[in-house]
C-alpha cells in the first residue's frame, strides 16, 4: 500500500459521507416524473453472509405495469467502469427510467468492493480469471435476490470483461448485452503504446512513465488520492481531472467531483481489478475479441462508442464481422454517438439512452437457439438503420480526448491511469 499521512475514515463514517455525496449528485438534476431510491441488496460473498451490493433503483410511472404486460419484461442493469461508481450514471438514469418504463426498472450497481458496496478483502491477486469470477458471482447473487429471470446488462469500460464472463457462465440470464465503450476488446499488441496525443511533449512522456511505474507496482489512482488527503487529493487531483476531462455542458461537476473523491476513500478492495485484468495501456490480459464471438448466439449484442472515444472501435467491428461470418442472422451492432468520448453516458446522455433503449427490447422465443427477436420500434425521426451502421458518425472528429489548453500534469496522470 502507498503510505498516507492522512487517516482513513471509519466504515460507518465513510458510508454516511458517501451516501450524502451521492444523494447530492443525484438531486442536482431534474428527474421529472422519475424517482430513485438507494438500496443495499444483501448477498453472500466469500462465505460471508453479511455483504451487500449498493444499488440505485430508478422508476418511472407507466400506465402499463410490468404485471399487466403481455410480454416478459426485464430491468436494465448499469455496471460502471473502473474508478467510477453507480452514481456516475447520474445524467442518464432519469431518462432511461422514463424510456424503459414499459419494460421495467433501471438499476445502477456498485461493484462489490467499490463505492457503497461491501469491501471484502481482495483475494484474486493479479489473476484475470479469478478477478472476473470475483465480480461475476456477486452480480449473480444480486440477480437472484432481486428475483429476475433475466436482465438487460449495460457494461461500461472495464466492466465489459466482467460482463463477458457473466455471459459465458450464465447465458440464460441475459436478455441483451450492451458494451459501452468497452475496454479489453483488441488483441494484445506487440507494444502497448499510450495514445499518440499523450506523447507530444517531454512532460507527458514523463507522466506516462510515472503512470506505468505506478501501474506495474500495483498502485491505483484511488490509492494515490487517498495518500494525498483532501487538500491535494480532492482539491488538486480530482477537481482538476473532472474540470479538464468533461466539457462545460456537463452540469453538476462540483457534486460529481465530491462524489468521486468520497467513493475513492474506502478501504482498497475491488479497485485491485485494474492490475489483475489489464495490462498498462488498457489492453486486456485475456482479450475479448476472441471471447465475444463465442458467446451464446441468442444474446443480442451492441457496442456503443463516442466519436472521440479513445477505445478502439475497429476491434468491435472485427468482432462484428467474425460474428456475421459465422451466423449472418445473429444480432450484433456497432454504434457511434456524436459529441462524446469514453464517458459517453455523461457527455451525451440523450443519445446514449436512445441507443440503449432501442437495443434493450424483449425478444421472442429467447429459449430457442438461433431465433431472432422482433424488430425494434422505428424512430419517429426516420427509418430504422441497418445493424452495421452507426447512430451517427462524426467523420471530422479526431480520435483524441482532452484539450491541450486545459492540460495539467495531475489531470493527465489521472486520465492516463483511469481511462481504462
Amino acid at each position: 500500500k502507498m503510505a498516507s499521512f492522512f487517516s482513513t475514515p471509519t466504515t460507518s463514517t465513510y458510508f454516511e459521507t458517501l451516501y450524502a455525496a451521492e444523494r447530492s449528485l443525484l438531486d442536482s438534476i431534474s428527474w421529472g416524473d422519475s424517482t430513485y431510491t438507494l438500496v443495499d441488496v444483501p448477498i453472500p460473498f466469500g462465505g460471508d453472509q453479511n455483504n451487500h451490493i449498493h444499488t440505485i433503483v430508478a422508476t418511472h410511472p407507466n400506465k402499463e405495469t410490468e404485471s399487466e404486460s403481455k410480454e416478459p419484461t426485464y430491468p436494465i442493469v448499469l455496471w460502471h467502469g473502473f474508478a467510477q461508481s453507480a452514481g456516475s450514471w447520474w445524467r442518464c438514469i432519469p431518462g432511461l427510467a422514463k424510456e424503459h418504463s414499459n419494460q421495467g426498472k433501471v438499476y445502477a450497481l456498485d461493484w462489490i468492493g467499490v463505492g457503497g458496496s461491501s469491501r471484502p478483502k481482495w483475494t484474486a491477486g493479479d489473476d484475470p480469471k479469478l478477478a472476473e469470477e470475483w465480480f461475476v458471482e456477486s452480480l449473480e447473487h444480486w440477480r437472484i435476490h432481486q428475483g429476475y429471470e433475466k436482465i438487460h446488462l449495460v457494461a461500461h469500460s472495464l466492466s465489459a470483461l466482467i460482463a463477458t464472463r457473466y455471459a459465458e457462465k450464465y447465458p440464460n440470464r441475459l436478455e441483451t448485452l450492451v458494451y459501452a465503450s468497452p475496454a479489453g476488446v483488441p488483441d494484445i499488441p506487440e507494444d502497448t503504446p499510450m495514445p499518440s496525443h499523450s506523447l507530444s511533449s517531454m512532460s507527458r512522456r514523463m507522466l506516462v512513465n510515472t503512470a506505468r511505474s505506478l501501474w506495474t507496482s500495483g498502485y491505483t489512482p484511488q490509492g494515490v488520492v487517498r495518500s494525498l488527503g483532501r487538500w491535494a487529493g480532492k482539491g488538486y487531483v480530482v477537481d482538476h481531472y473532472v474540470g479538464w476531462r468533461f466539457p462545460d455542458c456537463v452540469p453538476s461537476k462540483g457534486e460529481f467531483a465530491e462524489y468521486m473523491y468520497q467513493h475513492w476513500l474506502g478501504e482498497p478492495s475491488g479497485e485491485n481489478a485494474l492490475n489483475a485484468m489489464l495490462r498498462f495501456g488498457a489492453h486486456a490480459k485475456v482479450p475479448l475479441c476472441h471471447r465475444i464471438p463465442k458467446l451464446d448466439e441468442t444474446i443480442p449484442l451492441c457496442f456503443i462508442y463516442g466519436t472521440v472515444d479513445w477505445m478502439d472501435r475497429k476491434a468491435a467491428t472485427g468482432v462484428q464481422e467474425a460474428i456475421k461470418k459465422s451466423n449472418p442472422s445473429r444480432e450484433c451492432e456497432v454504434l457511434v454517438l456524436p459529441d462524446c468520448g469514453h464517458q459517453l453516458y455523461i457527455e451525451n446522455p440523450a443519445r446514449f439512452n436512445e441507443a440503449v433503449t432501442k437495443h434493450c427490447q424483449p425478444r421472442r422465443n429467447s429459449r430457442c437457439k438461433g431465433k431472432r427477436r422482433p424488430p425494434r420500434p422505428r424512430s419517429k425521426k426516420g427509418k430504422k438503420k441497418k445493424a452495421s451502421t452507426s447512430v451517427q458518425e462524426d467523420s471530422e472528429g479526431d480520435d483524441s480526448e482532452g484539450d491541450d489548453d486545459d492540460f495539467t500534469p495531475f489531470s493527465f496522470l489521472l486520465e492516463a491511469f483511469t481511462q481504462g
